[in-house]
């Protein structure tokens, strides 16, 4: 079987969401801490997500728990501890060196 990879069009990534603009027209940062590369990383910041599906998803939900035929359990998972806001132990240095080390190594991303 032969898998094959399409790059998607410039500016429409991750579901298809608008990646969002500047008002310059350049395409918006911001900077996030990789626990992978364990440095800081620059990634693109996308438009917000549309949830319209939920209405018709809470629709199907009641429709399925009035029948009676379906039943659930009462177990519920606890949160997860998950420490504070941030967890990197490098300090952020400048998300403009960022984005540069990002453009130079993969070009006009």
């Amino acid at each position: 079987m032969l898998i094959t990879w399409r790059h998607r069009a410039v500016g429409r990534v991750r579901g298809e969401r608008e990646v969002q603009m500047s008002d310059k027209g350049d395409a918006r940062w911001s900077a996030a801490f990789s626990k992978r590369a364990n440095s800081w990383i620059a990634r693109k910041k996308f438009s917000q997500k549309d949830y319209g599906f939920r209405t018709e998803l809470l629709r199907n939900v009641i429709r399925r728990a009035s029948s009676g035929q379906y039943t659930y359990g009462q177990k519920v998972l606890p949160d997860p501890d998950v420490g504070g806001p941030n967890i990197a132990p490098v300090e952020l240095a400048s998300k403009e060196e960022l984005v540069l080390n990002f453009l130079s190594r993969w070009g006009d991303a």
